[in-house]
């Protein structure tokens, strides 16, 4: 495959990437102040029939199938907002990175924020906005950081750009 050629759906090197930042539980947790999650960070509000698909405790296995699920879900919602136009231009690589931040902020919110700009041309913007989406996550009633996160996800949609067409253009 070509560095422009893309599979269908999230690599799988992105979705280890994501377990790993999200962590596995077993059982629900709390997911800020009225909801709750499971697995790799599913939340029940956000996606109550793939929350409740298993009841619990979930397996590892389990939960690596709601996450695909959830993934899944969103690159469709994600390609449907940004264009079918949009979407093909990226890389592999860019799209690994736009659904890792979606996965936290939504699809809608990171369609919104960087598709003016994808659709423009402009992916340096459009990577500077990825690096400032979602700073922050909720577990139970705890803030979690996650500037270092968005800052890799930018990163990696701006190295897979370069080494697409060695200036990150998308025309």
């Amino acid at each position: 495959m070509t560095s422009k050629q893309v599979e269908k759906g999230m690599s799988p090197g992105a979705i280890e990437k994501l377990k790993k930042d999200e962590g596995f539980r077993s059982e629900p947790y709390p997911d800020g102040k009225n909801s709750k999650s499971i697995g790799y960070g599913i939340h029940e509000s956000a996606h109550p029939d793939i929350f409740h698909k298993y009841g619990s405790p979930i397996t590892k296995e389990q939960g690596h199938n709601q996450l695909t699920q959830v993934v899944e879900r969103h690159e469709r919602d994600l390609k449907n907002r940004l264009g079918s136009e949009t979407w093909e231009r990226l890389t592999q690589g860019q799209r690994d990175a736009i659904q890792r931040t979606a996965y936290n902020a939504g699809p809608k919110r990171t369609a919104e924020t960087i598709g003016p700009d994808l659709k423009a041309g402009n992916p340096d913007k459009a990577a500077d906005k990825l690096e400032k989406m979602a700073p922050q996550g909720m577990v139970g009633d705890r803030k979690v950081d996650l500037t270092a996160r968005r800052r890799k996800e930018a990163e990696d949609f701006r190295q897979s750009g370069n080494q697409a067409t060695g200036n990150c253009s998308m025309m």
